[in-house]
């Protein structure tokens, strides 16, 4: 009996140890399982990681290219705004330019016109006195009774 009850305690010892080891590999599986999940979490964790930051940096470097499109079209623009500006400056002065050779022409041209009326003008009177002082000095001359119009003829 002495050696039944002996195997029979065998019997469970073995059966504990079993279950014990049964139990520690399940642990370490458990744990293997829990450290592989923790891993495939982690390298899926640095792939997003990797992931943000390509799509990061892929939308600061749009936003860079958009910028630097927005600054080149800006200064394009006010690049083209100062050659309007100073083509219609000198467009402006050219204009004002001819208008003021346009006005002293004309005023040269009333300034000669004026001289030569006054010359003109000078001219009559000097033939109107000389005429004035030609009649009469035949006027003094003219035997008294004769017509002037007969005389000077």
């Amino acid at each position: 009996m002495s050696e039944l009850l002996e195997q029979k305690r065998l019997e469970e010892e073995q059966k504990r140890l079993e279950d014990e080891q049964t139990r520690l590999e399940q642990t370490e599986l458990e744990e293997e399982q829990t450290q592989l999940e923790q891993n495939r979490l982690e390298e899926e964790q640095e792939g997003l990681e990797e992931e943000q930051r390509q799509l990061e940096h892929q939308r600061l470097e749009e936003e860079q290219r958009q910028l630097e499109h927005q600054r080149l079209e800006e200064e394009q623009r006010q690049l083209e705004q100062q050659r309007l500006e100073e083509e219609q400056r000198q467009l402006e002065h050219q204009r004002l330019e001819e208008e003021q050779r346009q006005l002293e022409q004309q005023l040269l041209e009333e300034e000669q016109t004026q001289l030569e009326q006054k010359r003109l003008e000078e001219e009559q009177t000097q033939l109107e006195h000389q005429r004035l002082e030609e009649e009469q000095r035949h006027r003094l001359l003219a035997p008294s009774g004769t017509p002037l119009a007969a005389w000077s003829v």
